[in-house]
């Protein structure tokens, strides 16, 4: 149901509060590669979705590398979304009508025994670079019980 409220951002109440990075003291290079990192987490993200629910996603300035699809469906996914649970939200909007602040969250399933479980996906700062240049960096998701990583190219 659409209301017209305009809600905040929980990105906006972690800057708020100083959760949110200071970019103010970060170097070109630092900016630079925060950008990097987050396109390379909305596409990991948009392949896991689209994975899950069949839905096609943007196309995105970063190109997963075959190992890293490969890796994606065949590790991290039966990790995240086990035989018998069931997907019920991946990539939904999400809101707190009181508070009046929403979000996106990653992935919501419920278990075989009926547990609902928020996952979490990150995409973790490690900067390596490959003898041909490219930057690898590391996908992390994360439950209450679980991590795994992948490398992407």
């Amino acid at each position: 149901v659409d209301t017209g409220d305009i809600y905040t951002p929980v990105s906006v109440i972690k800057d708020l509060n100083g959760y949110g990075a200071d970019i103010e003291s970060m170097s070109d290079e630092d900016l630079a590669y925060g950008e990097y990192a987050a396109k390379v987490g909305t596409t990991i993200h948009d392949y896991i979705h689209s994975a899950l629910t069949g839905e096609k996603t943007a196309p995105s300035e970063v190109k997963l590398a075959d190992s890293a699809k490969k890796m994606i469906k065949n590790v991290v996914i039966p990790k995240i979304v086990k035989k018998g649970d069931k997907v019920i939200a991946s990539e939904q909007i999400i809101s707190n009508d009181a508070a009046k602040i929403a979000g996106t969250l990653d992935l919501l399933v419920k278990d075989s025994d009926g547990q609902i479980h928020l996952k979490d996906f990150k995409t973790k700062d490690q900067r390596q670079k490959t003898k041909d240049k490219r930057i690898k960096t590391t996908f992390k998701y994360e439950d209450t019980r679980k991590r795994a990583n992948i490398m992407v190219l």
